[in-house]
This record gives C-alpha cells, sequence and structure tokens, in this order.
C-alpha cells in the first residue's frame, strides 16, 4: 500500500504537480507516522526525488521509533551530509560505528562526511577501517585516494587508485584522479607520465572509440567554423581567468562559438564567459553518451577539452570522438592519452621539440606563452616594498600546498634559515583543513624552520588573496608542479617569483611565463641556483624595489597579457588544425 501510494507521488512530483505530491506525503506520515519501517520508505522516496530536508526530518522520525537501528541512522546521516550538516552527519555515522562497528558502509559514509568537513586525516582512518571490512570496494578506495592526495601524500594514494583500479579497470574517474596525482610526483617526467597515460587509453579511451562513426562537417577549409569548448571551470578558475581576455576576441564571422558548461553553480565570470560565447549548454545532468550526441547534433567542427583529467572531466565523451578535429588545452598539465584527441596547444617551453613523443596528441605551438592573462579591475594597487619597511624579507608562496614536495619545502626551509630575520608566508584556502596545514607544518620543522617563522593562512576572497601580495617581497615557486595563475598574480601585484624549470610539463607554467613575461633572470637552473637567486635578490633592496614598482608595467606590455595578439594566434592554430583534417579528407567529400 505504501510503495503504491509513494510511486503516484512520485508520478505526480516528475510531472510537475508538487501539491498532489506533497498531499499524498502528508497523507501516508498522517497514516504511518508510528510505522518505522513505512517512514523509511518514504524518506528514500523523498531523497529520490531531491527533497532532502523532507528525507531528513522522515529519517528522524524512524530513528526515534527505532533509535538502535544502524541502519535507518546510516541512511539519515548521508541525506544530512547532502544537506550541508556536517557535524550532525558525522555525530550520527560515529553512533552508527557504535551500533555496528562492521558495518562497512558508516564508516565509509563517515569517511566522506569528514573529507567534506575538511578533515581529510580523520577521512582516511575511516575510508582505512571500511576498506579493513569489505576490501573490495572501488569505491572506498578511489575516496581513499582522493584525501590521501589532499595531503600530498602522492605514493599513497596512487597505490589507492591502482587498488580501486585493480577491483573495476573500467574506473573512469579512477582512472583521471591516479593520472592526476602523478603529475605531483617529484620523478615525474614527459615520458614517465606518458606511459601511466597509455593505461587509460587502453581501458577507457579504445573501447568507446570503438564505436566512433564518420563525421558529416563539410570539409572546406576556410569557411566558418563551430567551435565546442567543454569545461567544468567557466567561472572563477584559472580557467575561467583564462577564457575572458580571449574569447571576445575571436572574430565572430570565422568562429562560432559553443560553451558546454559541466558545473551546477556560475558566477560573475560566467556571466562574463556566457557573453563571448554564442550558445551556452549546461551539460552536468547529460551523461557522457547524451552528451556526445547533443555535440555532434550540434555540428562542432573543432572540440576543445579544457579539463583534461582534472575534477568533473567529460575525457569519456571526446573518446567517443563527436567532432572531427578534438584539442586539449588549458586545464590539464601534458597529455590526456586519448587518441582520440588530436592535438594538444602549448608553447615552447612547456613541451620541448625532443618531448613530442611523449604525447598522444600532435603539439600545435603558440608562439610565445599558451595561455594569456587579464587581471581582474579589482586588483589592488602595488604597495611599497615590504621589507623596506620591517627590515626583514617575506618569503610566500600562494600556491596550492598539494604542489608542495617535501623537497619542495625544505628548500624553503634552507632558504628562509639563510636569509637573516626572514619569514614564510603560505596563503591558501586548502589550509582550511586543520590536517592539511598540519602536514606542512611538520616537514617545514623537520626541515628546520620553527614555527616563529612560518605563518600559515587559509584562503579568502579574491581581491584580498591579491592584496595580501602587498605583504610579501619575494614569490617561491612549489616544485615539482609550479604556479601558473598563482605566478602571474603574484607578478601582477609587483612581487617577483623564483622557479625553476621541471621535468614535466606541470613544472613549466612559471618558467613559461617569466620568459615570456622577459624575467628569464628569474628561472634557476637547479635547487642550488633556485636558493642562490633567492637569497641575493633577498639582500638587494633597491634592486628588489626597483623591480617592484615596475612589474605590473613590465608584465602588462609583455606577450602574456596581449590578449589581441594571443586571440590571433589562438585563431590561427585553429585554422591549421581544421585545415589538417580538410586537406586528409576523401577529393569529393562534403
Amino acid at each position: 500500500m505504501v510503495e503504491r501510494a509513494l510511486a503516484q507521488a512520485e508520478r505526480h512530483h516528475r510531472a510537475g504537480r508538487v501539491r498532489e505530491a506533497e498531499a499524498i506525503f502528508s497523507d501516508l506520515v498522517r497514516r504511518n507516522g508510528q510505522d518505522a519501517a513505512a517512514m523509511v520508505k518514504l524518506a528514500q522516496g523523498a531523497g529520490r526525488l531531491g527533497e532532502f530536508e523532507v528525507a531528513a526530518d522522515l529519517f528522524a522520525r524512524a530513528a526515534r521509533l527505532r533509535p538502535a537501528d544502524a541502519a535507518i541512522r546510516n541512511d539519515w546521516a548521508v541525506v544530512l551530509a547532502r544537506l550541508g550538516r556536517l557535524d550532525a552527519a558525522i555525530d550520527q555515522l560515529r553512533q552508527v560505528t557504535v551500533l555496528s562497528p562492521h558495518l562497512a558502509a558508516a564508516h565509509y559514509n563517515l569517511g566522506k562526511a569528514q573529507k567534506q568537513a575538511g578533515r581529510s586525516g580523520a577521512a582516511i582512518e575511516s575510508y582505512r577501517r571500511a576498506l579493513a571490512l569489505d576490501p573490495k570496494n572501488a569505491d572506498t578506495a578511489y575516496n581513499l585516494g582522493n584525501a590521501l592526495s589532499d595531503l600530498g601524500r602522492m605514493d599513497e594514494a596512487l597505490a589507492a587508485y591502482q587498488a580501486a583500479l585493480a577491483v573495476k579497470p573500467d574506473f573512469a574517474l579512477a582512472h583521471s584522479n591516479l593520472l592526476l596525482a602523478a603529475q605531483y610526483a617529484p620523478q615525474a617526467t614527459a615520458a614517465t607520465l606518458f606511459a601511466q597515460h597509455q593505461a587509460y587509453e587502453a581501458a577507457i579511451g579504445r573501447p568507446l572509440a570503438a564505436a566512433g562513426k564518420p563525421h558529416p562537417n563539410r570539409p572546406d577549409p576556410e569557411r566558418r567554423l563551430r567551435v565546442g569548448l567543454v569545461s567544468p571551470d567557466f567561472a572563477r578558475h584559472p580557467v575561467g581567468y583564462f577564457l575572458v581576455g580571449l574569447l571576445p576576441r575571436l572574430d565572430p564571422e570565422a568562429f562560432e562559438l559553443h560553451a558546454y558548461s559541466n558545473r551546477a553553480d556560475e558566477d560573475d565570470l560566467s556571466a562574463r564567459i556566457m557573453a563571448g560565447v554564442q550558445a551556452w549548454t549546461p551539460c552536468l545532468a547529460l551523461d557522457d553518451g547524451a552528451l556526445a550526441k547533443r555535440i555532434r547534433a550540434d555540428g562542432i567542427d573543432l572540440l576543445l577539452d579544457l579539463a583534461g583529467h582534472t575534477a568533473r572531466n567529460r575525457l569519456p565523451v571526446f573518446a567517443r570522438k563527436p567532432a572531427p578535429v578534438q584539442i586539449t588545452w588549458a586545464g590539464y598539465p601534458g597529455t590526456t592519452g586519448l587518441s582520440a584527441i588530436d592535438w594538444i596547444f602549448a608553447d615552447r617551453v612547456h613541451i620541448r621539440p625532443e618531448e613530442e613523443g611523449y604525447y598522444s596528441e600532435r603539439v600545435l605551438r603558440f608562439p610565445h606563452g599558451w595561455l594569456v592573462y587579464e587581471a581582474p579591475d579589482y586588483a589592488p594597487p602595488v604597495g611599497p616594498l615590504p621589507a623596506a619597511k620591517r627590515g626583514s624579507i617575506t618569503y610566500a608562496s600562494f600556491n596550492n600546498p598539494v604542489k608542495y614536495s617535501a623537497s619542495c619545502l625544505a628548500l624553503w626551509a634552507s632558504i628562509v634559515g639563510r636569509t637573516p630575520g626572514a619569514r614564510l608566508l603560505l596563503k591558501a584556502a586548502a589550509f582550511a583543513d586543520p590536517d592539511i596545514a598540519q602536514r606542512v607544518r611538520d616537514d617545514l620543522q623537520a626541515a628546520g624552520l620553527g614555527a616563529d617563522r612560518l605563518t600559515i593562512e587559509t584562503g579568502v576572497p579574491h581581491a584580498q588573496l591579491l592584496d595580501a601580495y602587498n605583504r610579501v617581497d619575494i614569490a617561491l615557486d612549489s616544485f615539482p608542479y609550479s604556479g601558473g595563475l598563482t605566478t602571474l598574480e603574484a607578478l601582477w601585484m609587483g612581487v617577483p617569483v623564483i622557479t625553476m624549470p621541471g621535468l614535466s610539463f606541470a613544472g613549466r607554467h612559471s618558467t613559461s611565463h617569466l620568459v615570456n613575461a622577459g624575467l628569464g633572470d628569474l628561472v634557476a637552473a637547479d635547487a642550488e641556483d633556485y636558493a642562490a637567486r633567492a637569497i641575493a635578490l633577498a639582500g638587494d633592496l633597491p634592486k628588489l624595489d626597483h623591480l617592484r614598482v615596475g612589474l605590473r608595467a613590465r608584465l602588462a606590455s609583455s606577450p602574456v597579457c596581449d590578449a589581441a595578439g594571443f586571440a590571433q594566434a589562438f585563431s590561427g592554430l585553429l585554422r591549421q588544425a581544421w585545415r589538417d583534417w580538410c586537406a586528409r579528407q576523401p577529393r569529393g567529400s562534403s
């Protein structure tokens, strides 16, 4: 009886007859208010409809009727977590693990809630308990890898992802997160990364590519082209910041731009990106097959991946080859591994000619950098040199701490220790997780940097983040994964960045930006040279002050900020890729 009425309520709800659905729910609750099993079924039905507040209330009623029922409390906690009530969810799940210590799902859900609450260390322990009870659960191993990755424990994270793939070889998200984590490994090179990415092609790319179909796109090399952009980051995200200066400068007579946005929320930067394209398609609700069909139906000629293996990517869509020419750019540091992606956009610094064989894509290079930077209009003025007032140097990094390898932190500790009176300021949103902050403190302390010379701060709104550079004299770039947008923002705020090129695409972002801004003297040859340049610059306050005063103008007049020139180069590379495809089509095709 409850099931039949519940099904009717769900049909009403899906058809938009919300009042009718609510009436049925209310009647069922009134007539079954003392039946815990009925309350659970109603709660589950409400959850399926996205009515999580209703579901939480119904689970609470069921739990009061059966206070010792671990399954009810577990399901209730999941709904509470969906509502963002993380403290309540964690409290419930801890009770569940006492009531039913062998319930693997409770430990797993506890780990997810702890991770969502910014307690990665606690989440790791919960996931490990869940795996001990259910060792063949790929989702648990995958989430364990995510938590370990956040704490910079990359070797353990890679092992966890591999464990997930051993159980579920076609687990695309686990493959992608493994490949992203591999970018942070100190030993990563273009060659080792290529070998790892080939496994993604074998497990995910090749089976999907087998169902590919010919493309009916007209092979006219000079016609107006439909260009698709696929990204979860059309917002205040590095990819979004790199697009806002480019898109409005692309000739609408030459290109019709279609954005496929794989995100649930939009912001003011999303609105600017939306204004720069001719078509905007939210695609988060579309599965990979449906999105591939939509792109093919839209007649896209060139399809750009702007995420690679980062979060919420749609690489399985690209593996289906919905467009005749596919390109990866901007969102991921290096090869995707997919044979279905034809090209990668880069520059002479990121991909050296002798490394092209380590990319599944062919390489198209920009004449200068691979990105263009447009500073936000709310960026504050560059302030005076802090060291001139304090009498000592403040080194800093505002990069995500996942980029701080142990050797990187050890070098920073040495530089600060060898600079009289110097301090190190680290600032990032990820430091809201106390376990991440403690990991960095511990590594720096082990390298000899005392707490009295270290400041760790959490994230703030973007304008305040930029203003924080007015407390910084010299920025220290992370390695082996270097800064991208962070480096450009430091330079815009008058702060020089010391870097050294790494062995992979991810390790050369800052080098590319500095070289193209005419600041090659800030690029070190190795770790010893990195320290020497940082310490020498710290010891020459007149030079540091002169550099600070002119950095913004220098960056603004360089190719790094030449949006018109970059748009011209970008258009040329798109056209080159299209002409190449046209030239390879059979004669007489239309």
